[in-house]
């Protein structure tokens, strides 16, 4: 017997029309479908004439009759209540050549978006706005900056980026020229052309009130110890001193598991390259199968621990990409801090040793019923 293919799944969307009007229809193939509507004549008679036309919102249902439903509902809201729907969900770019220094970056936006400039100002403090002039490109947040002709404004729109909220950081050290922060789980490193508003750099920036630049990163998921740079010249020098491993960093994980007592190394490479990190056991729950351990580093590879530990089979509790355990029934964030960073100071060459005042061992035990 053959085997059946799954059923695909239907996408009712939204464009986006030259003379700004709006189109909706429904597809299987939705970038196939866009293609069509702007460079051939299978798209539709209406966009034909109306091109280049742009996909400004998506959904996915799971049947032709249920997609057909969504777009009759669809088409049946006022232009305002569409472009609620596109604020709320929806994801689309759109870039604007100045023609006159006499045409403001609100009025562009606004006139190219259909959003009101309340929503616009809003957007660009969060980041979605950029601004091209010569060979700079930066993001665009004072609405009252002028541009001027020949500048290209960049709109990158995402409303599920857009209404992420804001997680609150912890100023741990504040050296003017750097600062350190505890960073919680769920808030970003950084930014994307998307925005930056949920990232550490920008809570640092707006909290501070300095510029940041990043030097290094921690994942979305892990909380913990974090260096920013309020400098271009101290984000080089910090770079280079964690290139150099000048800067020591400790983590705590919980994994999956009865961890070996004596301390392991773990030397994997990661996409080609060297990786090396130390693991020690502090502690095991023997109800709960799991083990918390001291990750020492020396490099800084994209999800190194993570993958390091996976690999030695004893995965970390939460950790979804590298198959850690799940608690369906009451779920766990990924089990991984970053508790203490040790460096000589760039300003004063005083020695530091940072540490978090709550460690994810003792969080375990609080919260969470762990018992080490």
């Amino acid at each position: 017997m053959s085997s059946q293919e799954p059923p695909s799944l239907w996408t009712v969307y939204i464009l986006r029309c030259a003379d700004k009007t709006f189109y909706t229809g429904i597809t299987t193939e939705p970038e196939r479908r866009l293609k069509e509507h702007n460079e051939s004549n299978k798209g539709a008679k209406y966009t034909q004439c109306r091109r280049p036309v742009e996909m400004v919102y998506q959904e996915t249902v799971e049947s032709r009759s249920q997609a057909g439903k969504r777009e009759s509902a669809i088409k049946k809201l006022s232009r305002g209540e569409k472009l609620c729907l596109i604020e709320k969900r929806g994801r689309f770019e759109s870039h604007i050549n100045v023609e006159s220094e006499l045409n403001s970056a609100l009025e562009l936006l606004a006139e190219e978006s259909g959003f009101s400039k309340q929503k616009l100002k809003a957007v660009m403090q969060k980041g979605a706005v950029w601004l091209s002039r010569g060979k700079s490109v930066q993001r665009l947040r004072r609405v009252k900056k002028k541009v001027q002709a020949g500048d290209d404004l960049h709109f990158y729109y995402d409303g599920r980026v857009l209404s992420q909220p804001v997680l609150e950081a912890e100023c741990i050290l504040d050296c003017r020229d750097y600062s350190v922060w505890l960073k919680p789980s769920g808030m970003m490193s950084q930014g994307s052309k998307w925005g930056d508003h949920t990232t550490i750099t920008r809570w640092a920036e707006t909290e501070l009130d300095r510029v940041t630049y990043q030097v290094h990163r921690l994942d979305r998921a892990t909380s913990g110890l974090i260096i920013v740079a309020h400098s271009k010249k101290m984000a080089q020098i910090l770079t280079k001193m964690f290139e150099q491993r000048a800067i020591k960093k400790s983590y705590q994980a919980i994994v999956s598991g009865c961890f070996p007592t004596e301390r392991v190394t773990l030397d994997g490479e990661i996409e080609g390259r060297s990786a090396i990190s130390h693991v020690k056991r502090l502690g095991y729950d023997c109800n709960k199968d799991s083990s918390l351990v001291e990750v020492d580093i020396e490099t800084g590879r994209k999800h190194q621990i993570r993958r390091h530990l996976s690999e030695a089979g004893f995965p970390i509790v939460g950790d979804r990409l590298y198959e850690g355990e799940i608690n369906e029934v009451d779920p766990l964030d990924l089990q991984l801090m970053a508790v203490k960073l040790a460096f000589s100071c760039p300003l004063s060459g005083q020695d530091r040793v940072l540490s978090v005042t709550t460690t994810l061992g003792d969080l375990a035990v609080e919260k969470q019923g762990f018992n080490w």
